[in-house]
């Protein structure tokens, strides 16, 4: 039966969304259920990381309005592990011993160490080394195999002696992200007294937060959320940072509700209506590749370079530029629609404000039906005459302003 499950931060990983002991009753939300982040005790800064649920879909995931934390880590975090040449190593001791590392994409390499060769590949050639050297060598056989596709690196080039008269090497994963957390292996059962070897590479955490929901209700003080997966609607209630919401994935509705900051929509992703409600000191920006059929603006900003079927512009400011189309437009009189688009425009109806194309630098540009009423602005002086109306403009009031020299069917 679906619960509701709040966060309560008791895990050892306490910004990790995925660990039970971070919930209620140390349970992870899991299908239809509601997990919520309120207000206390997660008010402090730091950031959450982490998928929910495991599998199927929350029925609704809401943050407070005071919570502090970013959703998500700019850039992520690569996974590390350290490899330790011990001040007592014997050569002999590490003759035939293995260790294997996997990296973020699975690829696997088995290292040999051999104390009868002098090689720098997967066999660590170590006759005749001193400890420093040996050290020196599984740095330069690990970094050997990226030319060979493994996407891992081992640092410093030459590793430095500690006071207990240890040499450590850190080797981290190339790309960042929890797949980057890969096991360590090992063969022959080296002597700790010789090296040591952590059990895995940990500390991998990815730029986003994976959360499939029906409803997601993000009302935080972050500066910096980013989600993937699948959202049927997500409210953006509040939002405190300038770069406050980076989406990625599948979303039915999402509301910009009285928020601030700038929401980023990355490309390949899918809002199928967008809504910017009452949100005047917030901004959407979609690039060029996003699945995008509905677009309302009546506060705040948004910009698309992404194909639009059906956009209305109630207030505010609507940037549509690149090479977008848009199927049907329609503006009011507290609304500027920049088109800066070279992308066919079919249906352009006017009822207010100001279409601008003076900042288009397209070759041209085709609006197919135009409808200009009374206190409607269509301003194309880009000096470039670069506008077709393909049907004429039909004027009920309206005013057009064109460059020098043109001639426009207005009926």
């Amino acid at each position: 039966m679906p619960d509701t499950r709040y966060w309560e931060g008791g895990g050892t990983d306490t910004s990790n969304l995925a660990e039970a002991a971070n919930w209620s009753s140390n349970t992870l939300p899991v299908n239809g259920d509601t997990a919520i982040i309120a207000d206390s005790p997660t008010t402090e800064t730091g950031y959450f990381h982490g998928s929910i649920p495991a599998s199927g879909t929350l029925a609704a995931f809401r943050v407070g309005s005071q919570i502090k934390r970013n959703f998500g880590i700019s850039g992520g975090v690569a996974a590390t592990t350290t490899i330790k040449v011990i001040s007592t190593m014997a050569i002999a001791d590490l003759n035939t011993k293995t260790f294997q590392l996997v990296d973020s994409d699975g690829t696997t390499v088995l290292y040999t160490f051999d104390s009868g060769v002098t090689n720098t590949s997967t066999t660590v050639g170590i006759l005749g080394l001193a400890i420093a050297a040996v050290a020196k060598k599984i740095v330069d056989c690990i970094n050997s195999q990226i030319v060979g596709g493994s996407d891992m690196i081992a640092t410093p080039a030459t590793p430095l002696v500690d006071a207990s008269g240890d040499y450590s090497i850190t080797v981290t994963q190339s790309t960042v992200g929890i797949a980057g957390n890969t096991t360590i292996t090992l063969g022959g059962s080296p002597h700790a007294s010789d090296i040591t070897f952590d059990a895995a590479f940990t500390g991998g955490i990815n730029e986003k937060c994976t959360i499939n929901v029906t409803t997601m209700e993000l009302s935080g003080m972050g500066s910096y959320q980013t989600f993937d997966g699948t959202q049927a609607t997500i409210n953006v209630n509040d939002g405190g940072g300038t770069d406050m919401l980076h989406l990625s994935g599948t979303v039915t509705t999402l509301r910009v509700l009285g928020s601030q900051g700038t929401v980023t929509v990355a490309d390949s992703s899918t809002v199928t209506t967008l809504q910017v409600i009452e949100a005047m000191f917030a901004e959407v920006i979609m690039g060029t590749s996003v699945t995008n059929t509905n677009i309302t603006v009546s506060s705040g900003k948004v910009t698309t370079a992404s194909n639009v079927t059906t956009a209305e512009a109630i207030s505010g400011i609507l940037i549509i530029n690149g090479t977008a189309t848009c199927t049907t437009l329609t503006q009011h009189s507290g609304a500027l629609v920049q088109y800066s688009t070279s992308g066919t425009l079919g249906t352009l109806t006017v009822n207010g404000g100001t279409l601008d194309m003076s900042q288009s630098t397209a070759s041209s540009v085709t609006i197919t039906n135009c409808t200009l009423m009374e206190g409607g602005v269509v301003d194309e002086r880009s000096g470039l005459g670069n506008v077709t109306y393909t049907n004429g403009i039909i004027s009920k009031g309206g005013l057009v302003l064109t460059d020098i020299g043109r001639t426009i069917s207005i009926s």
